[in-house]
């Protein structure tokens, strides 16, 4: 899923605030068998709002991708 305005005032999202690159799912450790295969990797871009200053990714992930436990 991907973020253009803010979750909390719905004001529209221009400026990141840091550019991780990208990453896969924390907490998906790969099982042996699954070694050889392609992994998804997301990207870690924080953007900050420029209304109320609450900074957040611009891409995500659902709960139930990331703890399927």
């Amino acid at each position: 899923m991907t973020q253009t305005s803010c979750r909390l005032c719905g004001a529209p999202l221009s400026h990141v605030f840091v550019d991780l690159g990208m990453s896969p799912l924390s907490n998906s450790y790969l099982r042996g068998d699954q070694l050889l295969q392609m992994e998804q990797f997301y990207p870690i871009r924080a953007l900050v709002c420029d209304r109320c200053f609450l900074v957040q990714l611009k891409a995500y992930e659902t709960p139930e991708r990331i703890f399927s436990d």
